[in-house]
This record gives structure tokens, sequence and C-alpha cells, in this order.
């Protein structure tokens, strides 16, 4: 999958965004609830993805300097 600096940035935009709705309505849940729970669940998916994405982003980046 060739993937460029534009799809990742718009991606990590969604991602901002799913996550500033996600934490106002379900942080207070989170901590209460078992970390297998969906909520949490959902939560650590969704972090994972941010973060490849954001690893993906910075080294294209990196290479984009070189």
């Amino acid at each position: 999958m060739n993937v460029n600096q534009t799809e990742l940035s718009n991606r990590l935009i969604v991602l901002d965004r799913w996550f500033t709705y996600f934490l106002r309505e379900f942080s207070d849940k989170m901590e209460t609830l078992d970390k297998n729970h969906p909520i949490n669940r959902l939560y650590n998916d969704k972090f994972k993805e941010y973060s490849s994405v954001k690893k993906q982003l910075n080294l294209l980046k990196m290479k984009s300097h070189v």
C-alpha cells in the first residue's frame, strides 16, 4: 500500500476528532470498566491505529528530508 503524507495527515485529523468525541463521551466510564470491556478495547484499537499512522507519517517526513 502506497500512502502519501496528505492521506496520513488527513487520517490523523480524523482520528484526533474521534478521540476528542470518544473521550468526551466515555472517559469517566473507562476508568471504572474492565480493560476488556468493548469501550476500552475500542479505545485501545484506535490508539494502536493512531500510533501506526503517526509512525508512518514520521517515517515519510524523515525520508522527504533526506
